[in-house]
């Protein structure tokens, strides 16, 4: 699995290069940022407590992705194409629980199936979209981070906690860029509904945000404060979302 992520991310460089020369830089740069991020989650996740016992930050990260979830990932999969949409939105979960069930319940494939088919799924609608697409922008590039940070820091932990080593962040991190870019490039149509793809993108979101919730320490005592750093994670993107919005 290292040698595939390692030709991965070179194959990812490449074409992100290559997406740039051919005048592709806006989006280009969403997909950078998008690696950056989850590059990011996966290296704060070597200063949590050591591999398999849950430190505070696992709970606040779990807050963080199901608020970006319910904040961006979803609403951006359901304004404007509501019926696909949501349609969308509901295959997402089923598949998400089926991967996490195929996957003897093991969080470290699981989530890095679901992770990998939210990318591939995302990354087919915006390499279409993108030229409808707002600037980069501080909005945009916090609703980036807010979801992609945390959830490469959750399957960076899973991975870790399974002994394995935390590379394959790099599939789910470079597949927004290696679906995207080559269909911008080609300038091809889709066949497949956008809202379909995209809600199917923000159910699997959802399915890993879930899934990693569940498997935080749910002890008598321990589940006070398991809530309260979830509450934290979710307040910290909550006053994200109206500070930007006060700011705009």
């Amino acid at each position: 699995m290292t040698a595939l992520s390692v030709a991965v991310l070179s194959v990812w460089v490449g074409v992100t290069l290559l997406a740039w020369a051919y005048g592709l830089g806006l989006l280009a740069a969403l997909t950078t940022l998008q690696a950056g991020a989850m590059a990011a989650g996966a290296w704060l996740a070597f200063g949590a407590r050591r591999p398999g016992r849950t430190g505070p930050y696992d709970a606040i990260a779990a807050g963080i992705l199901l608020a970006s979830a319910a904040l961006y990932v979803v609403p951006s999969a359901i304004v404007g194409h509501n019926a696909s949409g949501s349609v969308g939105v509901g295959v997402g979960l089923v598949i998400g629980a089926l991967l996490h069930r195929s996957a003897g319940r093991r969080l470290d494939q699981s989530m890095l199936g679901a992770l990998c088919l939210h990318a591939i799924s995302a990354g087919l609608v915006l390499g279409v979209v993108y030229t409808g697409m707002p600037s980069l922008g501080l909005s945009l590039g916090v609703a980036i981070v807010a979801h992609k940070l945390p959830a490469g820091y959750a399957l960076a932990r899973a991975l870790r906690d399974h002994g394995r080593s935390t590379m394959p962040v790099a599939l789910p991190a470079c597949a927004v860029g290696l679906t995207s870019l080559p269909i911008a490039m080609a300038a091809g149509p889709l066949l497949i509904p956008h809202g379909l793809l995209f809600g199917l993108a923000g159910g699997l979101f959802v399915a890993v945000g879930a899934a990693f919730f569940v498997h935080l320490p749910w002890q008598r005592r321990a589940r006070a404060a398991t809530l309260g750093r979830v509450g934290v994670g979710a307040l910290v993107v909550a006053g994200l979302d109206i500070a930007l919005k006060l700011h705009g």
